[in-house]
């Protein structure tokens, strides 16, 4: 009922896996129910699975991917008490973030861009891009 028991449920019961190993390819979006089945995923199926159980818990919840200098990843970012928190993988980081950018920067001081995204068949698609302007 909280995001530190989902956080508690996915480190317990989840391991993380490449979608190279899982799937013989580089990027590939599991559905939650998918994930839960297989019980194996990466970033973005993290962050999927915890934007659905946190917006079925009535939680505002988007998943966010990163791009950085040798960064990319995706995490789910969901408003509790007016800000911004990150849920990364199996952590809950409470970043009290104002704003997408600061919850991004709070995660990866050195990003360069974001895309708040939604999944569409087995790949994400950016809905709303991000610029660091720092």
């Amino acid at each position: 009922s909280t995001p530190e028991q989902l956080a508690d449920f996915l480190r317990e019961q989840m391991t993380f896996r490449e979608d190279n190993e899982l799937f013989g390819r580089r990027d590939y979006w599991q559905d939650p129910e998918e994930f839960l089945r297989r019980g194996e995923g990466d970033c973005e199926d993290y962050a999927l699975l915890a934007q659905a159980v946190l917006e079925r818990q009535g939680r505002e919840a988007l998943v966010l991917s990163l791009y950085g200098p040798g960064y990319a990843h995706t995490v789910c970012l969901f408003r509790e008490g007016g800000y911004y928190h990150i849920f990364n993988q199996d952590k809950v980081i409470r970043c009290k973030a104002s704003s997408l950018e600061e919850a991004a920067s709070f995660l990866c001081p050195r990003w360069s861009w974001g895309a708040v995204a939604r999944r569409f068949g087995r790949r994400g698609r950016a809905v709303q891009r991000l610029r660091n302007s720092a």
